[in-house]
């Protein structure tokens, strides 16, 4: 019995003296291939020989020299350095000490990274002003950092740690983009840091959201309904599709002279869709900002002009006649209306029309307007508004710089007209226009005569809408953060009796 308990106190004492035996060990460290690994043993006891043993892969092993070195006070240090390979992945590393006694270290394994080729599967996109960057994951053991950094012809020089990365730009498209993604390996416990080779990317970008825009009257003629539809084939999977991102917190706000209003509410979202119903009152001018998140961005779509007049565009057509004043009216399919009120207008002088509707899309002529002199003629103003009246105080359509040359001080008891309806089949010709029509039916001509009286001079001032872009981009950024995320509601069925369906692009 007494001889098993000293035999046992014997083996705890040398194992708790292990522990202290070594005050230098080898550690377990990932090193980049083709670079050094420094590796350090010491003991402080006399009398014992140190020496490093390597277990490399079958058919492989390490050359490397052994520094020794004395320790003032007693004891001893080894060091040694060599070139890890990548056929040296996973060798062991342990010390010995060869004495009175026979010690050694636990094993250390030395793991060889070797540095990628570059990043792979590289995609961009943009979406409004926003790029997106993405690639492949990489995979790295623990010890083993990876970063990367991106470059770019437009400036850019960004570090990042996730696999993709998102930057602004104020120009809208870039029809030669260039990036580079370079892998920047960090080997902590070696102290080692790498860089892959550079990755390009090569793409023609556009950030156009587009937005397809269906409306109709409601049946009580007070409202309009909107139906606005989003695919953004931008974040397919063959495009910038991260991590299965979807978009969120989508919305529509939509803002005339007065107020904006957020639809939060009535937009539903499948994958990269956006689909949303609004419901707006008649006779207004909007701005719509479709608003949703991407990554933590916040996309915001350029301002997309839409009218709930029954005038939806007119062109002026006699540029080339002074005398004559030639119009060709676009109307909404789905509402009726009898007549319009219209006026010319410069500074005091104002001459009103009314003119009875025909059809959708026809041509209005006063050509009997009467030359005078020079100094009568010059720019005019039109104003149109939906419905009869003296004067247009909400107008559809204002149209500048109208060059007529008219005797405002002449009364005329007759101006005859001319009425053609006939298909379109151009865009419209001023710059201002929004949308474009469907062919109406086929063409026919009528000819009709309008009473009309001009005062001398009428003095009205016509008050105009004045839209602060800026302000109203303000108003918008702040509704577009603020909201939070909404149920998400079924897309409104559409009825083909009753809508017509517009498609504009909104370049952004």
């Amino acid at each position: 019995m007494g001889k098993a308990l000293s035999l046992l106190l014997f083996l705890l004492s040398t194992s708790v003296g292990l522990e202290d035996f070594f005050f230098l060990t080898p550690k377990q460290t990932n090193v980049i291939v083709g670079r050094a690994v420094f590796l350090e043993c010491g003991t402080h006891n006399d009398g014992y020989t140190l020496t490093f043993v390597y277990a490399a892969p079958p058919g492989y092993s390490v050359s490397s020299q052994t520094l020794n070195e004395d320790i003032a006070g007693g004891g001893r240090k080894i060091n040694t350095t060599f070139i890890v390979t990548k056929e040296l992945n996973t060798t062991t590393v342990r010390c010995l000490a060869i004495g009175s006694t026979y010690e050694e270290t636990n094993p250390a394994v030395i793991y060889a990274y070797e540095l990628p080729d570059g990043t792979r599967n590289n995609r961009v996109c943009q979406l409004a002003n926003y790029t997106f960057v993405t690639w492949d994951p990489i995979f790295a053991p623990p010890g083993i950092g990876l970063t990367f950094r991106i470059t770019d012809n437009m400036g850019l020089n960004s570090v990042t740690s996730d696999l993709h990365h998102s930057f602004s730009y104020t120009k809208e498209n870039y029809f030669d983009y260039k990036a580079s993604v370079t892998v920047i390996v960090n080997a902590t416990a070696a102290n080692q840091i790498g860089y892959s080779n550079s990755t390009n990317i090569s793409k023609t970008l556009n950030g156009t959201i587009p937005l397809t825009v269906e409306y109709r009257c409601d049946d009580n003629g007070g409202n309009w309904t909107f139906v606005f539809h989003t695919k953004l084939d931008h974040l397919n999977i063959n495009e910038c599709s991260i991590n299965n991102e979807t978009l969120k917190d989508a919305m529509i706000v939509s803002c005339n002279e007065e107020q904006c209003v957020n639809n939060s509410g009535k937009v539903s979202i499948t994958k990269n869709e956006i689909n949303s119903t609004n419901s707006l009152p008649a006779k207004r001018k909007y701005n719509h900002t479709l608003c949703f998140n991407y990554l933590g961005r916040l996309i915001i779509s350029q301002l997309l002009e839409t009218s709930t007049h029954d005038i939806q565009d007119i062109e002026y057509l006699s540029q080339n006649d002074t005398t004559s004043l030639c119009l060709r009216f676009h109307l909404i399919d789905h509402c009726e209306i009898q007549s319009i009120h219209l006026h010319v207008e410069r500074g005091s002088e104002l001459l009103p029309f009314n003119v009875m509707v025909p059809n959708k899309i026809f041509e209005w002529c006063a050509s009997t307007i009467p030359a005078t002199s020079s100094n009568n003629n010059g720019n005019w103003s039109l104003f149109a508004c939906d419905g009869p009246g003296h004067i247009c105080t909400n107008p559809a359509v204002v149209l500048e710089n109208i060059m007529l040359n008219i005797n405002i001080a002449t009364t005329h008891n007759t101006i005859a007209t001319t009425y053609t309806t006939h298909t379109i089949t151009r865009s419209l010709s001023h710059a201002t226009s929004i949308v474009s029509f469907s062919s109406p039916s086929p063409s026919s001509t009528l000819s009709s005569t309008i009473n009309l009286t001009v005062p001398v001079i009428v003095p009205v001032i016509v008050a105009g809408f004045i839209v602060l872009v800026i302000t109203m981009l303000a108003v918008i950024v702040v509704v577009c953060a603020k909201s939070s995320k909404k149920e998400r509601s079924k897309q409104t069925t559409k009825d083909p009796n009753k809508q017509q369906k517009i498609q504009t692009t909104v370049h952004i």
